[in-house]
């Protein structure tokens, strides 16, 4: 089937319908013109919203994207249910779906809230994702000795980097020396490189200015600091991600699943997204020798870059 190219890599398929190339236009010109997110997540809403886009069309006839309302989103959720597809999946699809429309210009109609809607559609509750992945000490601690061993300092150093500022593989991937050498005046990590474009300014305790001491004084001026010279960033995510897929075993306690993916009574494979669940885990519980609860998980919120406590709580795994 023939496909309408857009720069960006944003593609529609092509119909026999024109009002249904129209609509693929539309929703094309929609993404071409917005930053909003990640590149990834606008490819995958996309991809939603053109499945969307091409139901609702031969249901409801539609001639503009401006004119999606409640009653289509209610009429596509529960198609999809009746065809059997998983709420997490729907729910997802939902939000795509959303954001298009709100990252459309042009939009007529104001859409419910999102949490409410699925609410009154009676979309089964699924699992908030409370598994454990956190790594122990005593796994972040294997995972950089066997790192070291294996002459991987740059593995070891990301991970340790990452355990005590939260950041996400791809920020930490990115950190240059200057951005450490600001850490060490002000108190503060800076990020800029974030998912969702959002920056934020992490607080370091006294562990994570001994650490960025440390990686300062290896860093050079002008290249990222964990990256090697002969590799790329793109080469450094993955050689972090395959390290330590090839040797889970190796750094993870008994008890876990084999994989990122396995849970087993509640913990899932050790990863590197999960060096951020410790810090997570880390900074809520010293939070929580002053603060309330509720403001311990606030805070830990905002120094993990979410807008939502409750992703946060993904993050603590079976806390309340």
């Amino acid at each position: 089937m023939a496909k309408v190219k857009a720069k960006k890599h944003y593609y529609f398929p092509q119909a026999d319908t024109q009002y249904l190339n129209d609509l693929g236009r539309q929703l094309v010109k929609i993404y071409e013109n917005t930053n909003l997110g990640s590149f990834k997540t606008r490819q995958r809403y996309f991809k939603a919203t053109t499945q969307f886009v091409r139901a609702v069309f031969d249901t409801y006839g539609i001639k503009s994207l401006n004119n999606i309302q409640d009653k289509h989103l209610k009429w596509y959720a529960e198609k999809r249910m009746e065809e059997g597809i998983s709420p997490s999946t729907i729910k997802t699809e939902l939000s795509a779906i959303r954001f298009t429309h709100h990252i459309n210009p042009n939009s007529k109609y104001d859409l419910s809230d999102g949490t409410e809607f699925n609410k009154s559609l009676n979309i089964p509750s699924t699992p908030d994702g409370r598994v454990d992945r956190a790594w122990t000490p005593a796994e972040i601690d294997r995972g950089i000795k066997l790192a070291n061993t294996l002459q991987r300092p740059e593995i070891a150093d990301i991970i340790e980097f990452m355990s005590v500022t939260g950041c996400r593989l791809d920020e930490a991937a990115t950190i240059r020396k200057h951005h450490l050498e600001d850490a060490l005046r002000t108190g503060y990590l800076h990020l800029t490189n974030t998912k969702g474009g959002r920056p934020r300014a992490v607080p370091l305790d006294d562990k994570a200015m001994e650490v960025i001491q440390h990686m300062n004084s290896k860093a050079t001026r002008g290249s990222y600091v964990f990256v090697p010279r002969d590799q790329k960033v793109h080469q450094l995510k993955k050689s972090v991600q395959d390290f330590i897929g090839r040797h889970r075993d190796k750094i993870q306690e008994a008890g876990r699943g084999s994989s990122a993916h396995e849970v087993i009574d509640g913990r899932a494979g050790i990863s590197a997204h999960g060096v951020r669940h410790t810090y997570a885990r880390h900074e809520y519980d010293k939070l929580t020798l002053k603060r309330t609860p509720r403001e311990a998980e606030r805070e830990t919120s905002h120094r993990l870059g979410h807008g939502r406590p409750e992703v946060t709580r993904i993050y603590l795994a079976k806390r309340s």
